[in-house]
């Protein structure tokens, strides 16, 4: 492996991000320069790879015109150009077809197939799903930030009873299976942690109340217990605190 921070490794990695952001007053040509450079390219291959991705996006007749005068579709394939630039092993696309016209996704889903059939690996991440089952082998599902499944395309459409589902029905499946999962597990922890708080909160309680003794124990002993747990009785013009033993034996005992 490579230094991820060094410019040689990042030359095996092609990126677009949905809203690619470039400077409108460059042109296509001026763009790829610049791009090459920063990817430290030899100036004949910049000129070379630029010329041939130009073409390749079907950006030929806008070459020399600024980005600024460009359309949401041209800018998708200019971006798909620089990415493409240094020839990746790898190429990461956010979105790549997000508020392009039919012609120009289906465009942008013919390239990417051809990359695919050069040996290209794609990162492909979309929401419309149509576009994944088009285009994608094998997928990952997040829902939330959180992975909800992973796995071959085709097992992933064939159902448990053989039939063919759309990868729509399978995703708000999972999601929903993964949602249920989560409340039952968030609903069992809530449970513990309120049980925990209240036992704390009644043990800090008893801590806190005033302490009397047994007066009325028949081996003598002078056991403290809660004042708020004491029993009071009046015999004899006395008043005596008992315990929960205690009274229980003086209420069986039989009155005069």
């Amino acid at each position: 492996g490579k230094d991820g921070g060094t410019p040689a490794s990042r030359k095996r990695i092609g990126y677009l991000p949905e809203n690619a952001y470039f400077h409108e007053y460059l042109t296509p040509e001026e763009l790829l320069k610049f791009y090459g450079e920063l990817y430290g390219m030899a100036r004949s291959d910049i000129r070379r790879r630029a010329d041939e991705l130009i073409h390749k996006v079907g950006l030929a007749e806008a070459a020399r015109r600024p980005l600024r005068k460009f359309s949401k579709g041209m800018l998708q394939r200019i971006g798909l150009a620089q990415a493409l630039l240094p020839d990746p092993d790898l190429l990461v696309l956010d979105e790549p077809m997000s508020g392009l016209d039919p012609i120009g996704r289906r465009f942008v889903a013919d390239l990417i197939s051809d990359l695919h059939k050069e040996g290209k690996t794609i990162l492909f991440s979309s929401h419309i799903l149509s576009d994944v089952e088009r285009l994608c082998g094998r997928v990952v599902m997040l829902n939330r930030g959180i992975r909800v499944h992973e796995g071959s395309l085709a097992e992933l459409l064939q159902g448990d009873d053989r039939t063919t589902r759309t990868l729509e029905e399978v995703f708000v499946q999972k999601a929903m299976e993964k949602l249920s999962h989560s409340r039952k597990r968030s609903r069992g922890n809530m449970l513990k942690r309120s049980a925990a708080i209240a036992a704390r909160i009644a043990d800090r309680a008893i801590a806190m109340l005033p302490e009397s003794s047994c007066s009325s124990c028949s081996d003598g002993s002078r056991a403290k217990v809660p004042s708020g747990r004491k029993y009071s009785v009046i015999s004899n013009r006395t008043t005596r605190s008992l315990c929960g033993g205690c009274q229980r034996s003086w209420m069986r005992a039989p009155t005069a």
